[in-house]
């Protein structure tokens, strides 16, 4: 370890800058250095070189915090030739390993950062700085060509959480910066980056995201991985609920999403490589209840082979636009079309050509301007030349169905509800029904939602029909 100052002075200084300046932790106009076996413990150049550390904060714009949001970062480039250093591995100990120090120009070494014995610190992971002003130097493995970015914790002067990360990529760690956010109608949210460049194969791209106000040591975030290529990338924050503000920054990181995520806040905050968090502001959205409502949807059909669709809404400035979807099955839908959204109005129509002999399914969906939707009912034209068929209303359900039998012979009929993956939810044989006959069908507890079919036999024809239950 470096010599310091005769004790009586160095305690003067020492003594000084916690008067000052003990509200600001590490004085900034005695910045953090990085010195080591690497660089000969040179402190010079100073303030000009990869050796002296740059001051940051993560998810703030001001303030002196000591939960990992106050950093002194840099990165040394170590290359056979044309690094900033050239490759050792420093197994710890006086001359042999590194140290974080500050200080003013008389003693560069006024404050210092080590391990209590003499070990070896870890690439890509947070340690721990077990010694202040006493100790040993701290063991690295730097043997290997490529970048290693150090992440000091800027906790003032003291060893009480002091903790840093070293992440070691071979080239350049890229730049990340946010592009947009999409709130999807299940209260999750795509995010879009762009990145600076090809990560490394071991630099990975995340989203850490809070419902917290921000990113402090006491509160609670999480982080996930986003995936892409070249430099687009995508990250999908889980759903959350309905009146939640999130709030959210990008980074990147040798650190597996297992490892983040099992992190207390601080070491969160700390084992980062680059990172985008608005200036500090950090990036946010809320997630709102639908607004925008159907109060009405009809489908009459025309003589011209055609259908005419209406509906009527409600908090109709609130739409972008509505899709309308056609099935010949009431199960499967296709797009049949698209309606812009008008600011004054609130009633629209669509003219669908269809020449379809059986029943035709139509529903609607509308989506707002921040990416929620609303759904329609689902809607039926029968064609007058149909052949016998059943007809199910309401459609979708919640405590019963209508089953209409137009067309049929009278007689016996086998009446069965199946779910989606076959199973028989109810079974009823009707000994005598007449024609243009409407059963009754109570939908019970036992009925999740989803879609069910109808089959009603009589021996020799199968008619079916599919419902949805909300």
């Amino acid at each position: 370890m470096k010599t310091n100052l005769p004790l009586m002075i160095c305690a003067f200084v020492f003594a000084i800058s916690t008067q000052i300046l003990q509200a600001q932790n590490i004085f900034n106009g005695e910045p953090v250095q990085v010195v080591g076996q690497f660089n000969g413990y040179g402190t010079t150049p100073y303030n000009s070189d990869y050796r002296t550390t740059t001051y940051r904060r993560l998810s703030l714009t001001a303030g002196t915090p000591t939960d990992g949001r106050g950093q002194w970062a840099t990165r040394i480039n170590v290359q056979s030739t044309g690094g900033n250093v050239t490759p050792v591995n420093m197994a710890g100990g006086g001359g042999a390993g590194f140290l974080f120090i500050s200080g003013p120009s008389g003693n560069r070494f006024a404050n210092k950062w080590g391990f209590s014995a003499i070990g070896q610190g870890g690439l890509n992971t947070i340690n721990n700085n077990t010694a202040y002003n006493s100790g040993n130097d701290m063991g690295l493995n730097m043997s290997t060509a490529g970048y290693y970015s150090f992440v000091f914790n800027d906790v003032g002067y003291t060893g009480t959480d002091a903790q840093y990360y070293v992440g070691y990529t071979t080239t350049l760690p890229i730049t990340v910066s946010n592009t947009n956010v999409l709130v999807n109608p299940n209260g999750s949210a795509t995010i879009s980056l762009s990145t600076g460049g090809t990560p490394a194969a071991n630099e990975r791209v995340y989203v850490r995201y809070t419902l917290s106000t921000n990113f402090a040591g006491t509160g609670v975030s999480n982080i996930v991985l986003a995936s892409g290529s070249g430099g687009a990338y995508t990250a999908t924050i889980p759903n959350q609920g309905v009146g939640a503000n999130v709030r959210y920054y990008l980074f990147t990181s040798t650190q597996t999403l297992a490892e983040l995520n099992a992190y207390s806040e601080v070491k969160k905050s700390l084992a980062l490589l680059n990172f985008d968090d608005n200036g500090g502001l950090n990036y946010g959205y809320s997630i709102s209840a639908v607004a925008i409502k159907f109060n009405a949807f009809t489908a009459v059909k025309n003589n011209n082979n055609t259908v005419q669709l209406s509906w009527a809404m409600q908090n109709a400035s609130y739409a972008s636009h509505y899709e309308i979807y056609v099935s010949y099955n009431g199960i499967n839908f296709v797009l049949a079309g698209a309606v812009e959204a008008k600011l004054a109005e609130d009633k629209y129509s669509f003219t669908h050509q269809s020449t379809y002999k059986n029943t035709t399914y139509y529903k609607i969906v509308a989506s707002e301007k921040d990416g929620n939707k609303a759904v329609s009912q689902i809607v039926t034209v029968k064609n007058k030349m149909a052949l016998a068929q059943l007809n199910i209303y309401p459609n979708p359900a919640t405590s019963f169905i209508n089953i209409e039998l137009p067309l049929l012979d009278k007689g016996a009929y086998n009446v069965i509800i199946i779910n989606s993956v076959g199973q028989i939810m109810q079974a009823k044989t009707y000994n005598s029904i007449n024609a243009n006959a409407v059963l009754n069908v109570a939908i019970d507890a036992k009925y999740q939602k989803g879609i069910y079919q109808v089959q009603l036999a009589n021996g020799c024809k199968t008619y079916k029909a599919a419902f949805v239950v909300n």
